[in-house]
């Protein structure tokens, strides 16, 4: 197989596009922050906000805070198991598995009767004011936060999207560079 100069472009195309695809599937690297620990998705049926947790965590109940916008302060999840939300007890949790730990299924609610709420805030930490971990959850019906890279929570048709795209490139070009192969083998018989 002798390499002409239309191969040899092909090569050295698909020998650049290739990290540059990859590199834009990756996203930033040295300057992003870690994912927040919970992934969750969110749904509204007035007046209350459901955020169901994805995934498991190793927290007990009685150490998660939410921070309350009503009165100015942290509160503790444990004192508001397994009762709904409404207007005097506004953010509640549904323990599915009686666990006592924030796990797969569980279920943060919050009350919002004049729909002005957008984020929740919650916080890791042996009491409200010795608080370590702190993250928001985004309060938008249909939201679904999952944590696929180092800083960045991706949805997954998002992913479909980049992943699809670079894809098409690199067989583009591996298609690119096959075809001249074939022909000159054809062409020699």
């Amino acid at each position: 197989m002798t390499w002409t100069l239309g191969r040899w472009r092909a090569a050295v195309a698909l020998a650049l596009a290739l990290p540059a695809s990859l590199g834009m599937m990756a996203g930033p690297v040295g300057a992003t922050t870690p994912c927040p620990p919970m992934e969750y998705s969110v749904a509204y049926a007035a007046p209350v906000w459901s955020v169901t947790v994805l995934n498991d965590l190793p927290w007990r109940l009685d150490g998660m805070w939410y921070w309350s916008p009503w009165n100015g302060s942290y509160e503790s999840l444990a004192d508001h198991v397994d009762r709904p939300a409404g207007e005097v007890e506004r953010v509640t949790l549904q323990d599915r598995d009686g666990s006592g730990n924030l796990s797969r299924s569980d279920e943060i609610q919050a009350w919002d009767g004049p729909r002005g709420l957008q984020m929740l805030q919650l916080a890791v930490g042996p009491n409200a004011s010795a608080l370590g971990m702190q993250w928001g959850i985004r309060l938008e019906d249909g939201y679904r936060f999952l944590c696929l890279n180092a800083g960045s929570g991706v949805d997954l048709v998002t992913l479909g999207v980049v992943v699809g795209m670079g894809g098409a490139v690199v067989a583009v070009l591996l298609v690119a560079v096959w075809r001249p192969g074939r022909r000159d083998r054809r062409s020699r018989r």
